[in-house]
């Protein structure tokens, strides 16, 4: 699972302005601004020799980008959100190795996924350092398959991500009864992850239309 996990933090968007290791070290604090690393817990989470990462962080240390604090003989280094350019950062962070394309990355092949997508505070933009992952995945998709995929976005992230699958027909029948949460969910901002949201109107739209009353025609 290590192994996947720096790989879900691999980016090549990043790669191309920085090196690979200052890569893994921004991701890793900025993802979790929140969290002092150990130099040794950083370098084991990153695959990284700790003489190597040393002169990485220091680096990011001299610039105010990532801070230090000593405890007696251990030094923590932790992302420094008073940083002016902290939120740039984070954003650029969040939007090439983030959580977004880690998940996409976890979901998109798996079988008989038709959509998938984040709601809730994360979509809405509302969502703080630890608020947990709300997504939504809509098809014939096995829990087996799933769970392990996306535990591994969740030790990447240090966030809870909190799946509700639906199969087509359990969807198409919530949309008819006109589920309280479903609507809910539908009408306020997603991200897409897998598919469109002009094809989740679609799937929802056909589902409505399918249980629509019959209007009764002909001649007495």
């Amino acid at each position: 699972m290590r192994n996947n996990i720096r790989d879900m933090r691999k980016d090549f968007t990043l790669a191309a302005l920085i090196s690979p290791t200052r890569q893994g070290v921004l991701t890793t604090l900025f993802l979790r601004p929140e969290k002092e690393w150990y130099l040794s817990e950083l370098a084991a989470s990153l695959g990284t020799g700790p003489s190597s990462l040393q002169r990485e962080v220091d680096a990011l240390i001299r610039v105010g980008i990532l801070k230090k604090r000593v405890d007696g003989r251990r030094s923590y280094v932790q992302a420094n959100e008073d940083s002016p350019i902290f939120p740039e950062l984070r954003g650029l962070v969040e939007k090439t190795s983030g959580i977004v394309p880690m998940l996409v990355d976890a979901v998109k092949r798996t079988k008989g996924l038709k959509i998938a997508f984040i709601y809730g505070s994360l979509a809405r933009g509302e969502e703080g350092a630890e608020s947990d992952v709300d997504v939504m995945l809509l098809g014939n998709v096995s829990t087996m398959e799933l769970s392990p995929k996306l535990r591994a976005v969740e030790v990447a992230v240090g966030r809870q991500v909190n799946p509700t699958v639906f199969s087509l027909d359990e969807f198409a029948k919530k949309v008819t009864e006109k589920n309280h949460f479903l609507r809910t969910v539908l009408r306020n901002k997603k991200i897409m992850l897998v598919g469109t949201e002009d094809e989740l109107e679609n799937i929802a739209r056909r589902a409505e239309d399918s249980r629509a009353p019959v209007e009764q025609t002909g001649t007495r």
